[in-house]
């Protein structure tokens, strides 16, 4: 006990035992900021944010797991000889680990079935989606939907000729937009630079020919590797050598 390491005449493992609710709340409170900051920018701002919110979520939930490890391991070393108690706390170590190793799992999935998604499987087209009659299965929303940010001008925009000078007018103030969408320098290029939305954009063609929208089908594969539809195998599964 001599040779342990001491701050202010109290012993590290005591001081990590008091230190360990603290530092839950701060992580509480570090996780509810972070997503009131990104649905903030979905409310106002029409952003899609579900991935940093996914990112979010994983590393506090895999935080708090790891801390809850750490201090009963802590607690575990300061208890004295044999007892009930310690068979509980072994017991309850265990399931904490195992907690921590399937959720580091889940997010290892996540990060395999995104990289196959971008890479492996191609992306639908505007005429693929018109085509396909069926709405995405997982979301039930239409896939028509999911390039109305690459639309296809009208021929008509493309072949009327201007209107002579002397008929020019004024352009009317546009209204496309939201009333909240910023410019220029404020909150606008935050939502552009960290947050984006091409996810919701973008539908993805599985190898069972099924059409689903990227953000849909990559929160299915974290849990599963079959098509919602046709339950067919969609990534090969990693050889166990």
């Amino acid at each position: 006990a001599g040779s342990c390491l001491a701050f202010g005449g109290v012993r590290l493992p005591v001081l990590l035992l008091v230190l360990y609710e603290p530092v839950c709340v701060f992580m509480d409170a570090a996780h509810c900021g972070a997503k009131f900051m990104f649905l903030y920018h979905r409310i106002f701002y029409d952003v899609v944010v579900d991935e940093h919110c996914y990112y979010t979520d994983a590393g506090w939930e895999i935080g708090r797991l790891g801390l809850a490890v750490l201090h009963t391991m802590n607690v575990l070393a300061q208890s004295a000889g044999a007892c009930w108690a310690n068979l509980l706390l072994v017991l309850c170590l265990r399931t904490l680990a195992a907690q921590l190793q399937t959720r580091v799992g889940t997010l290892v999935a996540y990060l395999r079935a995104l990289q196959a998604l971008n890479q492996s499987f191609r992306t639908a087209t505007a005429e693929e989606l018109a085509n396909y009659s069926d709405p995405c299965a997982i979301c039930y929303e239409g896939l028509c939907a999911a390039h109305a940010s690459h639309p296809v001008p009208p021929v008509s925009d493309a072949i009327d000729p201007p209107p002579p000078a002397d008929h020019l007018e004024p352009p009317p103030p546009s209204h496309s937009q939201p009333q909240h969408q910023p410019s220029g320098t404020g909150p606008g290029m935050f939502t552009a630079t960290l947050l984006g939305s091409s996810s919701s954009s973008v539908a993805k063609i599985l190898p069972c020919m099924h059409i689903f929208h990227l953000r849909c089908i990559r929160r299915w594969m974290e849990h599963q590797n079959t098509c919602p539809i046709c339950k067919r195998e969609v990534m090969p599964r990693p050889n166990p050598s």
